[in-house]
């Protein structure tokens, strides 16, 4: 399947044209808020429909959707973050934990994604 110009540029017109009304009914029939998504997006870009799930996977969404996430909340906190203390995380390992739910210790990644999470939802929320 050949992927055109204009299909690139009728999506990248449409980036933000989300309509999240269309995109919770879509939700509700289809079950997927992945899925609910490629289909608000495929009204908007007719001549994209064809191309706009090509090699997307759920994970692949939610993989990158976190990738932000976790860099909007780094932006956040370096800026926020002592040096000092910054050196300090880096340096000591974070307090032993045990999880319950899967009985498994954390992670470095785990634990750092938990605290970007806080802060994006934080700083997103005006919480601060």
């Amino acid at each position: 399947m050949d992927i055109t110009d204009e299909q690139l540029d009728e999506m990248e017109k449409n980036l933000t044209n989300i309509d999240f009304d269309v995109a919770e009914a879509e939700e509700r029939r289809r079950r997927h808020d992945v899925m609910a998504h490629v289909h608000t997006f495929a009204r908007c870009c007719p001549k994209a429909s064809p191309i706009i799930h090509l090699g997307a996977t759920s994970a692949f969404v939610g993989d990158n959707a976190d990738l932000i996430v976790m860099r909007d909340g780094f932006d956040i906190l370096i800026n926020k973050v002592p040096r000092k203390k910054n050196q300090y995380f880096y340096k000591n390992k974070p307090p032993c934990c045990f999880c319950l739910a899967c009985s498994l210790y954390p992670t470095f990644d785990s634990i750092c994604t938990r605290k970007c999470l806080f802060a994006y939802v934080r700083i997103h929320t005006h919480a601060v």
